[in-house]
């Protein structure tokens, strides 16, 4: 039996018509075969972020016009980051607020120099879930802060609070973005 059958579905979908061609493969069968046809479908719309600067779009073309431009002027593909692309969708107008707002509240207890995600597939998912869409803004802020360097304590840090450790605590299911109060008031 296939180890891919008791994965999630989210982990079963493949976004990319050669990345699902190559893994039919993996199985002995090809895009006509009628598991294909079973296991195929019509995927929503997904919003797409640059990896070399943050921009998001809405298509696929647009996306692939932008990158074509940073490549004509001297981007490598080694440039390309994937904390990048997250910060970019980030930025959609349904999510842009709730993730401000959570950064200005962190950043009342220390200057953020840099925030990254590392390469992992639960960040892989964060960006599925970000380019999708579906969920609210506030829930999706509150996931991108839970794996990001802030919360892992993987931040460099200034201000009035240098030497403190970052706030390594996953907000989980909070009220609002300002009961964040709590949080400062157990780092001390």
């Amino acid at each position: 039996m296939h180890l891919c059958l008791y994965k999630s579905l989210e982990d079963r979908t493949y976004h990319r018509k050669d990345k699902f061609i190559k893994h039919l493969k993996v199985h002995g069968l090809g895009l006509e075969s009628p598991q294909a046809k079973l296991w195929s479908r019509q995927l929503p719309e997904r919003t797409l972020g640059c990896g070399f600067c943050v921009q998001y779009f809405e298509t696929f073309e647009e996306r692939s016009q932008h990158v074509a431009t940073h490549f004509e002027q001297g981007s490598r593909k080694k440039s390309w980051s994937g904390s990048t692309v997250i910060l970019s969708l980030l930025n959609q107008p349904f999510i842009s607020s709730d993730w401000q707002s959570l950064r200005r509240e962190i950043s009342d207890l220390y200057t953020i120099s840099d925030i990254s995600w590392p390469e992992s597939s639960s960040t892989d998912s964060l960006q599925r879930r970000l380019e999708c869409g579906t969920e609210s803004g506030r829930d999706l802020a509150i996931a991108a802060y839970n794996l990001s360097s802030l919360c892992a304590g993987d931040v460099n840090m200034t201000g009035p609070n240098e030497g403190m450790e970052a706030l390594q605590y996953p907000i989980g299911s909070i009220d609002s973005l300002a009961d964040l109060e709590f949080f400062r008031t157990d780092m001390v």
